[in-house]
């Protein structure tokens, strides 16, 4: 490699520029392709300019070594703001009563569907002495009517529900006491949600 006249025209082939970085010959077509290396528009060997190539090349590297590291760091940092946003998100729907913990919402139901099989399961005893004599039409009709009025009255309670602040609405004796809006499944202020 003989090197004449300024530093700034020095040229050399792509065989030799790919030594002195230490890749292969193709490697140095693709940064030529891609526009990171630097050929001497008036050699018609396709030579390249030896310090504008190797400044770019080297460059292109830190760019692409600092990039990555930035790229992960600035995702990181826009989970982790998605992440705090939604927490705020969900304290503020809480605080405003639209938004139940999971514990509240379970021991409710818990509670009214005991109540409810109960209330099934005495069905037999309360109406058996009412459908003694009755035609097959008069014992159905008589079941489906108490049944009805079962089903009816679960839902007259789940409109009715209202959940408990277990930390900030307990009665003098420590018990705690049903506060808050009322929960109605499939209304507007139906905020609970499970799973997602």
């Amino acid at each position: 490699m003989k090197l004449q006249g300024s530093p700034k025209i020095w040229t050399v082939t792509q065989t030799q520029f790919a030594q002195i970085i230490g890749v292969s010959q193709q490697r140095v077509s693709q940064l030529i392709d891609e526009q990171v290396l630097m050929k001497d528009e008036g050699s018609k060997s396709g030579a390249i300019l030896l310090i504008d190539s190797l400044r770019e090349y080297y460059l292109s590297k830190q760019a692409a070594k600092d990039g990555a590291e930035s790229i992960n760091y600035w995702k990181e940092r826009a989970l982790l703001t998605k992440k705090q946003r939604e927490l705020a998100e969900l304290k503020l729907e809480k605080e405003r009563g639209n938004l139940y913990e999971a514990a509240e919402v379970e021991g409710v139901l818990a509670e009214m569907l005991v109540n409810f099989r109960n209330k099934l399961t005495g069905i037999a005893a309360k109406l058996s002495p009412q459908l003694e004599g009755k035609s097959v039409a008069q014992i159905n009709s008589i079941l489906a009517n108490e049944i009805e009025d079962n089903l009816n009255e679960l839902a007259s309670e789940m409109e009715g529900a209202k959940f408990v602040e277990a930390n900030e609405n307990e009665n003098d004796n420590g018990t705690e006491k049903y506060v808050g809006e009322k929960f109605t499944p499939g209304t507007a202020n139906d905020s609970f949600r499970m799973g997602g």
